[in-house]
């Protein structure tokens, strides 16, 4: 009885073990040093637009997203200017890694707002309008946050290439 015990302690332990080597090989590690503007241009350039998009200043934070201001030490975001377009990229960079969470919470719950504020009024644009606004999404990447007002293939193109540019 003692060695089937002791059998299934080792088993146990070695696959707690196992698991935890696994998890840290697979984990990502980013760089914390790539200025953020450089990542929304990546948008801006891939997804190119007639008159090019407007970046919004320090402002926007400030309004949208307060108590994330103070976590946050750098920023871009840059939208289309066109009234009928909801074309948005953005990117904060987080000071500290403790602080990620909560300006992915305030990311995500600005999303929610545009999407509150702008439904009504995107039902008279094109469907494609909309489904920007339903496909907005939020990744972490190290201590980048960042988001998109787009659909999701879109969205998807532009974090790959964001993830690769801050892959070390």
């Amino acid at each position: 009885m003692k060695t089937v015990r002791r059998s299934l302690i080792v088993s146990i332990t070695l696959l707690c073990l196992s698991l935890i080597l696994l998890s840290a090989c697979s984990s990502k590690t980013y760089k914390n040093d790539v200025a953020t503007a450089d990542l929304t241009k990546i948008a801006s350039d891939k997804f190119a637009i007639d008159g090019g998009y407007k970046t919004y200043d320090a402002d926007f934070m400030k309004f949208y997203m307060e108590s994330a201001v103070s976590l946050v030490d750098s920023s871009s975001v840059i939208y289309d200017p066109a009234a009928d377009d909801y074309a948005e990229f953005g990117v904060f960079h987080v000071a500290s890694p403790d602080d990620v969470a909560t300006v992915e919470a305030a990311v995500t719950d600005y999303l929610a707002y545009f999407k509150t504020t702008y439904e009504p009024q995107a039902q008279q644009y094109d469907p494609s309008e909309r489904q920007k606004l339903n496909d907005a999404s939020v990744k972490v990447y190290g201590n980048y946050v960042v988001y998109a007002i787009h659909i999701s293939d879109v969205f998807e193109t532009w974090t790959a290439a964001v993830e690769s540019a801050l892959q070390k």
